[in-house]
């Protein structure tokens, strides 16, 4: 009942935002157009809540929030590049 009900417009807002960004890559050629928008975005927003949460319960001594930022960074920028016949991204 709650996740039916839950309303956040500034989350709403989050999501749409990235969505667009990724739609508008998708458009000029340079993300791939077999992928949601509105997942793509999901997808990101549940990896970063997740890292500040992992990052929030064990401390900044140990969990190392520039390498987690430089492998969610390639991650997503990788995942969601178009990639040509050759095998390799633009």
């Amino acid at each position: 009942k709650f996740i039916k009900e839950y309303k956040n417009p500034k989350f709403a807002d989050f999501l749409r935002i990235v969505a667009g960004i990724v739609e508008a890559g998708q458009k000029a050629g340079e993300l791939r157009r077999d992928l949601l928008p509105t997942l793509v975005a999901r997808a990101l927003f549940g990896s970063l809540d997740e890292i500040a949460r992992a990052y929030l319960a064990r401390g900044s001594k140990t969990f190392d929030l520039t390498s987690a930022k430089k492998q969610l960074s390639s991650l997503f920028l990788a995942g969601l590049a178009v990639v040509s016949p050759g095998g390799k991204s633009p």
